[in-house]
């Protein structure tokens, strides 16, 4: 009886579960980055993603080493989170509506998220972000990483 309660338990803190309404309230930071499956490394302070009743901002250091930003509304509908850019630091983001489905670790304390793209000339991007609550610096939470450190 131990090991099917343990089996269960290591089943739903390990496996990925789909949003729900709340789950993104908080704040995140960036643990994980790739492109096109190449590990991205960010310089300057840690990437930043807040969401609080409706509303998202998110913060990350540009290649030049300028700090950047955006900010506007999100909503959880069908089990995907879209979030409508209306401030950044990039003026061509303005405006911008971006969905995709994260996937929360059974502690929900930290999500990950592929989100698609081709660019104007045709070329095909995939971005993998894994982000984790700022309580896990006090707390453990899962850890589960797709490169390893």
């Amino acid at each position: 009886m131990k090991k099917i309660i343990a089996l269960i338990l290591f089943t739903n803190l390990s496996m990925a579960h789909s949003v729900s309404e709340g789950d993104m309230e908080g704040a995140w930071v960036l643990v994980e980055k790739s492109f096109n499956n190449q590990q991205v490394f960010e310089n300057g302070p840690t990437p930043m993603k807040i969401y609080s009743q409706g509303r998202f901002f998110v913060s990350w250091n540009s290649e030049d080493g300028k700090a950047g930003f955006n900010e506007g509304s999100y909503k959880v509908s069908n089990g995907k989170v879209l979030e409508e850019i209306e401030n950044s630091s990039i003026n061509s983001d303005i405006g911008n509506k971006i969905s995709y489905a994260p996937n929360f670790m059974g502690d929900k304390l930290s999500f990950y998220q592929e989100i698609q793209w081709v660019s104007p000339d045709g070329q095909e991007f995939v971005m993998f972000e894994r982000w984790e609550s700022v309580s896990c610096a006090e707390k453990e939470c899962a850890k589960v990483r797709r490169f390893e450190n």
